[in-house]
């Protein structure tokens, strides 16, 4: 289990850190879909490190209290991640779906107000109220989370508080955003398979169908990846909500390989948001390949290699072809934010 947890909170926070290093480094990707996702992984980098000092040092199994701290800041952690996949999911709704590619000051600060203050305030009652411990990883995978016996309120069981305090510190967000998340990049889904199947109305070029179809297949990818790595965590606390999560009420192969799928699943966010927004992301490739290439040309001392780097211009929404039409010239800016969305989450590049 220490393995398990170690390669995929290393991967994840590796994914994490280098989505953060590409948006300081770059400047043109300072836009607000992308801040959005630099809170997405700058809170799973604080949960991956967290739990994995939880496994790594035992916490559970130590008195003190480590396991209360690191409880503390794998709670605020994962439930700002929990947020900030949504709110990413609000915004490019509110973007490619309803035309809004800007926010408003107000908007913008209740998004950071929400994103930060709701899982602070909670995270904050939690530990005051004396819920956040040791839970003999009942639902979490050998870190801490919430005391499996926590403090009660005078009008609550010991097993309402410990349901209680679980869905407020997690669990009850999560199954949420397994609704809105989802929901909410099916209707931008269809809204570009609606957009690129009137090619006579909007798409009027071969490379805005190509960027549409694009986008299509990532948006199509971003919510399964999500919820696949999540629910494991999910179905195991709805094992023991059932009280199923036990070796002695189920075989221990089948205890094993849940226990072993939310070990991976709960920390290997970052790496996969990695994946699909840099690895899988034309426009973060080209720029990774130019600066290698550029690196390369300066050690070495060879024009030549500098001469050699992609010549492929990036789309991008200020730049229009002169032969088209004042109508081609809006589809294109309109295409162009389906290219940033889809490949590198820059939606406010629209209408520059």
């Amino acid at each position: 289990l220490v393995v398990a947890v170690a390669a995929s909170a290393g991967l994840s926070m590796f994914g994490s850190l280098f989505i953060i290093f590409t948006y300081c480094v770059w400047k043109d990707l300072h836009t607000t879909a992308r801040r959005f996702l630099v809170c997405v992984s700058l809170s799973d980098f604080v949960n991956s490190c967290g739990n994995l000092v939880g496994v790594v040092a035992n916490l559970p199994r130590l008195e003190g209290r480590g396991c209360e701290v690191q409880s503390v800041f794998t709670t605020f952690s994962s439930l700002g991640f929990i947020f900030w996949t949504t709110f990413l999911a609000v915004f490019l709704y509110m973007s490619i779906v309803q035309g809004k590619v800007t926010l408003t000051a107000r908007q913008n600060a209740m998004f950071y107000v929400l994103g930060w203050g709701v899982p602070f305030a909670v995270t904050l009652g939690a530990f005051f109220s004396g819920a956040l411990g040791n839970d003999n990883s009942t639902v979490s995978a050998g870190w801490c989370w919430t005391l499996e016996e926590p403090e009660l309120p005078s009008s609550m069981t010991c097993e309402n508080a410990r349901l209680f305090w679980r869905l407020l510190t997690g669990k009850g967000w999560e199954v949420a955003s397994y609704v809105a998340v989802p929901l909410l990049y099916i209707l931008v889904h269809r809204h570009i398979r609606n957009e690129s199947t009137s090619a006579g109305k909007t798409f009027l070029t071969q490379t805005s169908l190509q960027l549409a179809q694009r986008a299509h297949r990532k948006f199509a990818a971003i919510p399964m990846v999500y919820v696949l790595l999540r629910m494991w965590g999910t179905v195991r606390f709805f094992f023991d909500v059932f009280n199923m999560n036990e070796p002695r009420k189920m075989s221990s192969t089948f205890y094993e390989v849940f226990l072993y799928l939310h070990a991976v699943g709960d920390n290997a966010q970052g790496f996969a948001n990695f994946i699909i927004f840099c690895l899988f992301t034309e426009r973060i490739r080209i720029k990774m390949r130019s600066k290698v290439q550029s690196m390369c040309g300066e050690l070495g001392g060879s024009e030549s290699t500098q001469a050699g780097s992609p010549s492929k211009p990036l789309v991008n929404s200020g730049s229009h072809s002169p032969y088209l039409s004042q109508q081609g010239q809006r589809t294109d800016e309109r295409t162009s934010l389906l290219n940033h969305s889809g490949d590198a989450y820059s939606t406010d590049q629209m209408g520059q």
